[in-house]
């Protein structure tokens, strides 16, 4: 009796987010005996008037065995403290890569014209830690489709698709960080018509079919891009306009050059560990050009894997901050 008491107690905790209390409403998702076997599952029993509720309903996906699913964040209401969030187990987190971690992997199935693995439709909602992975369709469709204001996502992966990783018709004010887009058939992240204050920090995007970063303040006003990475896209970045404060961005093209602060012409191989299809691993490497080349921002305090920025006399360009490890002289005698 005493540990489903505690139990209780531990799944509405408030907890503090960006200096705000919340309560917080927590499940497990997955398929080893956890409160959820589908992220649909737990997205349509927790959906509601969470303002009402006062609550948050935190969605924590277990890397049981692959999910397989569509799902759409949707039929809440919503505020900066009151939203939904599905989130990643620590032990199930990605490691920088497509490969390792909690997955939605379609395994090259087709869904069906324009269907989008995840559709966020709810304002305030947050993801973060997910893998997306190897689905294809008759159409344009999508990693992360943001369809709501003031929307978060960080650590994300988007791989091998046939849309683009993240999309936006209606994600105003919204933020990505510390995610990565490659493979794509179309566009790594793509601003979409008419969002406007839409930010993207520390991204990188690889080798996707049309363009990196797409949509950064031309005909979107003040969408920025910082410390982001774009290489061997068709083209890295596309209607492209820094006025809006774009900048310190790395570029394989020279489409860079639109940023005050820029690197332009680098080389994926110089930047990577690996590039090897089908086990790509997008860390930057010792020697990388994106080592120490961005700039500070202060809702920025580490990287995808969790290392602290900076490591040395700046932040590093794109999801991975260099942790340079100590070396020590051995003399044998």
């Amino acid at each position: 009796m005493a540990k489903k008491t505690l139990t209780i107690i531990l799944l509405f905790l408030p907890f503090v987010l960006f200096g705000q209390t919340i309560k917080i409403d927590s499940s497990s998702i997955g398929t080893a005996s956890r409160d959820y076997s589908t992220i649909q599952g737990w997205e349509d029993a927790k959906d509601g008037d969470l303002v009402t509720q006062d609550s948050t309903r935190k969605g924590v996906c277990y890397d049981d065995s692959d999910f397989n699913e569509l799902v759409d964040i949707d039929g809440s209401t919503t505020s900066d403290s009151t939203f939904m969030w599905l989130t990643v187990v620590g032990a199930s987190r990605n490691d920088g890569t497509a490969y390792n971690g909690a997955v939605i992997d379609y395994s090259g199935a087709s869904h069906g014209n324009g269907v989008d693995a995840i559709d966020v439709i709810d304002p305030w909602t947050r993801v973060d830690w997910l893998i997306i992975r190897d689905w294809v369709t008759a159409g344009n469709a999508d990693g992360i489709s943001i369809e709501a204001a003031d929307c978060h996502f960080k650590y994300m992966i988007i791989a091998d698709g046939s849309g683009s990783g993240f999309i936006s018709s209606g994600g105003d004010n919204s933020i990505v960080d510390n995610s990565i887009v490659h493979d794509m058939g179309i566009d790594g992240f793509q601003g979409g018509a008419g969002t406007t204050d839409m930010t993207w920090r520390n991204c990188t995007a690889y080798n996707n079919g049309q363009d990196g970063f797409d949509g950064i303040d031309t005909g979107n006003p003040d969408n920025i891009a910082l410390n982001c990475l774009s290489i061997d896209n068709t083209t890295d970045y596309s209607n492209v306009d820094a006025a809006a404060g774009a900048d310190f961005n790395g570029s394989g093209d020279t489409s860079a050059s639109v940023f005050t602060n820029n690197d332009q012409n680098m080389v994926a191989t110089t930047e990577f560990v690996s590039v090897t299809g089908g086990s790509e691993d997008l860390h930057i490497k010792t020697g990388a050009t994106s080592i120490d080349a961005g700039n500070t921002i202060a809702a920025i305090t580490d990287d995808i894997d969790g290392d602290s920025r900076p490591q040395g006399s700046a932040y590093d360009y794109g999801v991975d901050e260099l942790v340079v490890v100590g070396t020590r002289e051995i003399i044998v005698f």
